[in-house]
C-alpha cells in the first residue's frame, strides 16, 4: 500500500465526508479532517490521522478564511477536498488567494454554471437538456408584475438561485417551497427576495435520479447512477437510495453539460423523472461530492481514490462497472423520514411519500444482504456506534423537551402559577434590579431586548435598573446580521455597535432576573449554572397570549419574521416594566419554572 502526502478533507457530519475519509484512508493516504462540528461522525473514523478545528463558516466567513489560510500556510497538503457547500463556496470565491494549494474545486466557469441555478437553466436550454419552465425573480418590485402575468399551472416550486446563501458574512438557509396558490407565491417571494434572488419553476412530479461522474477536461472517466427511494417529503437530500443502470438518454444530457463546462473533477447531475410518462427534467448540477457517495462505494465505485489519482498523480482511471440493486440508508435521517411519512397525507401529490406497507417491507433488504448503512463499515465501526448514541440522545431529548413544553403550557394557563412567578420576579428585582436577557447567539433577540429595555426604562424613569444581554453560544464579538440591524431601526433601536457576549458565571451572579427567549436557552442556562435556578424566567411569560411561552429565533429568516419577533419582545418588555411599577407582594411558596 502506497503512502502519500497529507490530504485535507473539509466537512462535518455528512455521509459523503465519512465516505471520502474512509476511501482515502484505505488507500494509505494521511487524512486530516478540517471540521467545524466536533460531533460529526467522520471525526470518529480510525482513518483520520489528525483533526483540525475551524471556525463555523455559517457565522463568519472572515474567521473561516483566516483559519484556513493559517492552516495551509504552516502545513503542506497534497490535496484539499471541500466536501460540503459550506467549505466549497468560500474556497471558490477566493481561490486566487490559495494559488499554491491544490484544491479539488470546479473552475470559475464550471462553478458559475453549476452553483447558480438560473445559470444552470440557461446552459441547459442552450444544450437541449430539458428543464422545468423557469423564471428568475431578483427583487420584490417584480412580484406584482409576475402575479399579474401569471400563466403557469399550480403548484409552483420556489427556490433560491443558490443552494447556500451568505449575506453580511453569515450563511442563510433559504428553503425550497411549494406554492399552491398565488397568495402563497407572493408570501414566499416577499419573505426571501430580500435575502437572495429566487427561481419559480413548474412542479414536475417524479423520482429523483442522480448521475455521478469523474471527468477530465469534459471527458467522462467514471460514471454511476442512483435512484432515490426515500427523500424528504417536501424535497431535499435522499435518505435511502439504490444503484441502477446508467440511463443512456440522461447520460447523453450529462455528457453535453460536462463537455460544455470542460469539467475536471467530480460532479453529480440530478434529474427528476416521472415514472408515469418517462419524461425527465434537469434539477441541478452539483460540483462536489454528493450525499449518496456511500452508495457508490458500496456498489464498487471509488470516486475519492480516483479523484486523488487524477488531480495529484495525473492518472486517468479506466472506466469500471458497478453493482446494481444495491441499497444504502442514511439511518438516523431515514428513521425520521419513516415517522414523517407514516403521518403524512399520502393523497397530496406534492409530497414525496411512499405507501406505509412498502416503507415496512423495504427493511427486508437488510435480511437479503442488499442493504448498507452510510455510517457502518466492518473495518471502521466507531462512526456507526457514534450515530447510535446520537440517535438515542436525540430521542431522549425529544421526549424530555415535549414533556417539558406540555407541562409549561399547562402551567401557563394557571393564573395562580403566573401570579407566583410575577411575585418572585418582583421580589428578585427589588433586591437586585439587574436584568439579563439571554438567547443563543446574542446577535438578534437578546441584543434587541437589551437595547429596547434600556431605552424604555430610561423613559419611565427606572434609572436604577441595569440591563445586559448574553448568549449561550461560546463566541464573542459577533455582529448582528443586516436584517436584524435594519428591522431594529424600524423600532428606533440601533444594533450597529452591538457585539455578542457569551454568558458566564459573573453575569449569572450579578443578575437579579435572567430572561431566556426559548426553552433551549432556558435548559442550557439551568443545566450549566446552578446559581441561576432561582432567578431564571422565560420572557414569553410576559406576553398577553398565555399559550405562547417562547420567542423563537429569527436568525436567517425573513425581515417579516424579524418584525414579528421584535414585536413580541417589545410587548414582553413593556409588560415587564409595568410590573416593576407595581407594589411588591412577596412570594412565599413560589414554584419555579
Amino acid at each position: 500500500m502506497k503512502h502519500s502526502g497529507r490530504v485535507l478533507v473539509l466537512g462535518d457530519n455528512g455521509s459523503a465526508v465519512l465516505a471520502v475519509v474512509r476511501s482515502l484512508g484505505r488507500q494509505g493516504h494521511q487524512v486530516v479532517l478540517g471540521l467545524q462540528d466536533p460531533d460529526g461522525l467522520a471525526a470518529a473514523s480510525r482513518f483520520i490521522s489528525s483533526i483540525v478545528r475551524l471556525p463555523d463558516s455559517a457565522h463568519s466567513l472572515t474567521e473561516w478564511y483566516d483559519a484556513f489560510r493559517s492552516l495551509v500556510t504552516r502545513e503542506h497538503f497534497e490535496l484539499v477536498i471541500p466536501v460540503t457547500d459550506a467549505t466549497l463556496v468560500p474556497l471558490v470565491r477566493r481561490r486566487h488567494e490559495f494559488g499554491s494549494v491544490r484544491l479539488a474545486i470546479p473552475s470559475e466557469q464550471a462553478f458559475e454554471y453549476s452553483y447558480f441555478k438560473n445559470r444552470t437553466c440557461e446552459m441547459a436550454q442552450g444544450l437541449g437538456v430539458p428543464i422545468p419552465k423557469t423564471q428568475c425573480v431578483s427583487t420584490t418590485a417584480d412580484i406584482d408584475q409576475i402575479i399579474e402575468n401569471h400563466r403557469w399551472d399550480l403548484p409552483l416550486v420556489v427556490k433560491p438561485v443558490a443552494s447556500k446563501v451568505w449575506k453580511d458574512d453569515l450563511k442563510v438557509e433559504v428553503p425550497v417551497s411549494i406554492a399552491h396558490d398565488v397568495v402563497a407565491l407572493r408570501n414566499v417571494l416577499s419573505r426571501w427576495l430580500p435575502v437572495a434572488p429566487m427561481l419559480i419553476q413548474d412542479f414536475h412530479p417524479g423520482v429523483g435520479v442522480g448521475q455521478e461522474f469523474l471527468a477530465c477536461e469534459g471527458e467522462i472517466l467514471q460514471a454511476f447512477q442512483h435512484e432515490r427511494v426515500h427523500e424528504p417529503l417536501r424535497g431535499g437530500g435522499s435518505t435511502y437510495r439504490r444503484s441502477v443502470p446508467l440511463d443512456s438518454e440522461l447520460l447523453e444530457y450529462s455528457a453535453r453539460i460536462l463537455r460544455f463546462l470542460n469539467w475536471t473533477g467530480v460532479a453529480m447531475v440530478e434529474y427528476k423523472r416521472d415514472p408515469a410518462t418517462g419524461k425527465a427534467v434537469l434539477i441541478e448540477v452539483n460540483g462536489r461530492f454528493w450525499g449518496s457517495l456511500p452508495l457508490a462505494a458500496s456498489a464498487g465505485m471509488d470516486f475519492s481514490a480516483d479523484l486523488y489519482g487524477l488531480l495529484v498523480e495525473g492518472h486517468q482511471s479506466v472506466p469500471r462497472p458497478y453493482h446494481t440493486s444495491v441499497y444504502c440508508r442514511k439511518l438516523t435521517d431515514d428513521l425520521y423520514w419513516f415517522a414523517e411519512n407514516w403521518r403524512a397525507d399520502h393523497s397530496d401529490p406534492c409530497l414525496h411519500t411512499v405507501s406505509r406497507l412498502r416503507s415496512i417491507t423495504e427493511w427486508l433488504n437488510v435480511v437479503r444482504g442488499r442493504e448498507h448503512w452510510d455510517s457502518f463499515a466492518v473495518d471502521d465501526p466507531l462512526p456507526a456506534l457514534k450515530e447510535m448514541l446520537h440517535l438515542l440522545r436525540a430521542i431522549t431529548d425529544s421526549v424530555r423537551s415535549k414533556a417539558s413544553l406540555r407541562f409549561l403550557r399547562l402551567l401557563m394557563k394557571s393564573k395562580l402559577w403566573r401570579r407566583f412567578q410575577l411575585r418572585r420576579l418582583q421580589d428578585n428585582l427589588r433586591q437586585n434590579p439587574t436584568l439579563v436577557f439571554v438567547c443563543f447567539g446574542n446577535i438578534c433577540r437578546s441584543a434587541f431586548a437589551e437595547a429596547y429595555a434600556g431605552r424604555q426604562l430610561d423613559k419611565r424613569g427606572f434609572h436604577m435598573v441595569k440591563v445586559e444581554s448574553a448568549g449561550t453560544y461560546r463566541r464573542s464579538s459577533r455582529r448582528p446580521p443586516e436584517t436584524a440591524r435594519a428591522v431594529s431601526r424600524e423600532f428606533d433601536i440601533s444594533l450597529e455597535h452591538h457585539e455578542s457576549r457569551p454568558l458566564n458565571h459573573q453575569l449569572i451572579q450579578s443578575a437579579g432576573a435572567i430572561f431566556c427567549m426559548d426553552l433551549g436557552n432556558y435548559r442550557d442556562v439551568l443545566r450549566e449554572y446552578r446559581a441561576a435556578r432561582s432567578k431564571t424566567f422565560l420572557l414569553g411569560m410576559m406576553l398577553q397570549d398565555r399559550s405562547q411561552i417562547e420567542i423563537l429565533d429569527p436568525w436567517s429568516m425573513s425581515p417579516e419574521y424579524f418584525r414579528n419577533c421584535f414585536r413580541e419582545i417589545t410587548e414582553a418588555v413593556d409588560r415587564l416594566i409595568d410590573l416593576l411599577s407595581r407594589p411588591v407582594r412577596r412570594a412565599t411558596a413560589c414554584p419555579s419554572l
